[in-house]
């Protein structure tokens, strides 16, 4: 479940930076090519465990968003509370 629960947060990552894809090159290269390479050439888990910080650098940019979304939706309560007091 834990690693699971890691690709989702990473692919929504992907999903989220394309717009800086630029800044993100190095890693996508690094992560398509270990994909492949090791999908077509070594199915072990072992092999994952050298890119797997890159998953967690991708997976924050979903938590980032995440936390940023939560924020913005509390402040916008706030306000409105703040205005109907007033």
């Amino acid at each position: 479940l834990g690693y699971v629960g890691l690709m989702v947060f990473t692919v929504a990552g992907i999903f989220l930076t394309r717009r800086q894809w630029r800044s993100y090159t190095l890693l996508y290269l690094i992560f398509a090519y270990y994909t492949v390479f090791y999908a077509i050439f070594h199915v072990q888990t072992r092999y994952r465990w050298e890119i797997e910080p890159l998953f967690f650098i991708l997976a924050s940019a979903t938590v980032w968003w995440l936390a940023e979304r939560i924020l913005r939706r509390r402040d916008r309560a706030v306000e409105t509370k703040t205005t109907a007091v007033t």
